[in-house]
């Protein structure tokens, strides 16, 4: 039981030293910018691959809408 909550710290520290060097850059490389654009469209309500189009899966743009509801999207470098 004790397990889990270690290893989800463990993770969401992880994640936080691997993203750590966004906090002074928005952009870290240029793909992320297509990601946030097919995000923001679908938080304006278009379709993925409909409305904005890129070849990955969906749950990737999904990721970056989440971070536009929660924290905002800036897509200047």
């Amino acid at each position: 039981m004790r397990l889990l909550p270690r290893s989800l710290l463990g993770l969401i520290a992880a994640a936080f030293a691997l993203r750590s060097a966004s906090f002074l850059f928005d952009i870290q490389n240029l793909d992320e910018v297509h990601f946030g654009l097919v995000g923001r469209s679908i938080l304006d309500g278009g379709l993925p691959y409909v409305d904005a189009i890129d070849i990955k899966p969906p749950l990737t743009y999904l990721a970056y809408t989440a971070g536009g509801i929660f924290g905002g999207m800036s897509l200047w470098p």
